[in-house]
């Protein structure tokens, strides 16, 4: 069958299944990374390296999280003076003290 012919499958199958098919294996949602990234740096209290972050992410997790994921979540929520986390030094975050309401970036 061609490809018009997958296409007419998928097509039929309707717009949840055709969305479950073009996101299997994408990996964790952005905003679940943000939370286990909160938690893990809330219960530690110390300052963590991205890589450390990158570890304990996929083993709370249990599957494999791309390290952009992590990365550009990091770089969003340390943005600025109320971002979520905070940068102190190369690699190095920290939950901030007294993020404000809302974070910078679900990523």
């Amino acid at each position: 069958m061609g490809q018009s012919g997958d296409g007419t499958r998928l097509a039929s199958l309707g717009w949840q299944a055709v969305a479950a098919v073009q996101n299997a294996g994408a990996g964790p949602a952005a905003g679940e990374v943000r939370s286990v990234i909160d938690r893990l740096l809330g219960a530690t209290g110390e300052p963590m390296h991205a890589r450390e972050i990158h570890r304990a992410v996929e083993r709370d997790l249990g599957e494999e999280v791309p390290w952009s994921s992590i990365a550009n979540c990091l770089r969003r929520n340390a943005a600025g003076d109320h971002g979520r986390f905070e940068k102190v030094g190369l690699g190095m975050y920290r939950r901030r003290e007294n993020p404000s309401s809302g974070s910078v970036g679900d990523a």
